[in-house]
């Protein structure tokens, strides 16, 4: 619909794991497969990550959200918006994921203490979805306050 963005086509290999309420999975099925659109509203910020917690994607949203440019943020650890004792486990929560399956954050809307760039702590609500692409796994978020 207007104003949705694809995040990606989704190959038959492809599943979505834990997507929240506030993603909405569509079946527009193409050459390539069905299509994931995400609906943001327009104070939704917009995060993707890999599994070593590096950020791939970061909305203008965001940006406003938490005081960094996407060009500072790209690339960067996750963890630089997390407070303590976050900050220093966060690889650990994503390794533990990806060997057990479990969490206790993906498929849930929470509202979870945030830092932004000029340190102050904030409260955002964080939903947080899992997508593999066969052995390869990428995390989305939308963070709201």
């Amino acid at each position: 619909g207007a104003g949705s963005v694809v995040l990606s086509s989704l190959p038959p290999n492809v599943t979505a794991v834990g997507v929240p309420s506030r993603v909405i999975g569509r079946a527009d099925s193409g050459k390539q497969g069905p299509t994931i659109h995400m609906e943001p509203g327009p104070d939704d910020g917009f995060i993707e990550i890999d599994v070593y917690g590096r950020i791939l994607a970061f909305n203008s949203v965001a940006e406003r959200i938490f005081g960094f440019l996407a060009p500072e943020i790209l690339g960067q650890n996750i963890s630089i918006l997390m407070p303590t004792p976050h900050r220093e486990k966060h690889d650990s929560y994503i390794s533990k994921f990806l060997q057990t399956g479990k969490s206790n954050i993906i498929g849930q809307n929470r509202i979870v203490p945030a830092i932004t760039k000029s340190g102050r702590r904030v409260e955002i609500c964080l939903s947080v979805s899992e997508f593999k692409f066969g052995t390869k796994h990428i995390f989305r978020a939308l963070v709201w306050s």
